[in-house]
């Protein structure tokens, strides 16, 4: 996931003489998500698929992100134990791609002292917007199978409508882990008016840290968990079902 701060000086507020900074409303946050339909490629055969999602899966889990590893090699035990019962192959898989960036608004108090002006700042707002932009795969061998079409289709679909719901449940709880981490924030000063910068500069590192480590890994755990559910043998099987055995064969 990848952000993208942008800094938006308000305009300085005038302060009577005081010592230190003074407390302020606590910043507001909010939300925004933005889905789009999913993309979906059928010019790879199932082969090809494969290569590709073990070489992702490799990556991630030999990568330095800890929620990364886990989803994984959660997803390779998950293969493992499927190909010794028989039951996986790749008939297709979605790459549900969350991007998100966010905006902070600051409020600068000054003070003048004689020739010397000092400087408080707090964050006014943050705005965090997420966009969900998934992928589908699937095998071009289920372009001349129509049964086997419609149930990969479907299977990767509920993917889709699975990720979407994570993200409809994730919602309010960002909202109040955010309001109550921003309200406990304050500000940083006093310093030089020159300063203001990297006052602001370093209000945005704590943002960044409490959203990369505390906000957005329960939101993909709870999404490798729902996605796991459908990706089991048993649910393998009953969708194997509703098409004719000669639909699934692949390979010579």
């Amino acid at each position: 996931m990848g952000f993208d701060p942008v800094s938006m000086m308000a305009a300085g507020y005038i302060l009577a003489a005081v010592e230190g900074c003074p407390a302020q409303d606590a910043p507001t946050f909010d939300v925004q998500v933005q889905d789009a339909p999913p993309v979906i490629d059928e010019s790879h055969s199932s082969a090809e698929l494969t290569a590709s999602q073990q070489a992702f899966q490799v990556a991630a889990a030999n990568s330095e992100n800890p929620l990364s590893q886990y989803v994984a090699r959660d997803q390779q035990m998950q293969e493992q134990k499927l190909s010794v019962e028989g039951a996986w192959f790749t008939g297709g898989y979605t790459m549900g791609r969350l991007g998100s960036q966010y905006m902070i608004s600051y409020k600068v108090l000054t003070r003048n002292d004689g020739a010397t002006q000092t400087a408080c700042v707090y964050i006014d707002k943050v705005t965090l917007a997420m966009k969900y932009n998934p992928e589908i795969y699937i095998a071009s061998e289920w372009s001349q199978r129509p049964c086997a079409h419609q149930v990969i289709n479907a299977h990767e679909h509920n993917h889709v409508s699975r990720d979407l719901w994570a993200i409809s449940q994730f919602l309010p709880r960002a909202k109040i882990l955010m309001t109550n981490y921003l309200s406990q924030l304050g500000g940083e000063g006093p310093m030089d008016a020159s300063q203001v910068q990297v006052g602001a500069d370093a209000l945005a590192q704590k943002v960044t840290e409490e959203i990369t480590t505390a906000l957005f890994p329960p939101l993909e755990v709870l999404r490798a968990q729902l996605q796991r559910d459908i990706d089991t043998a048993e649910n393998y099987q009953r969708e194997s079902t509703l098409c004719p055995a000669e639909e699934w064969r692949v390979g010579p």
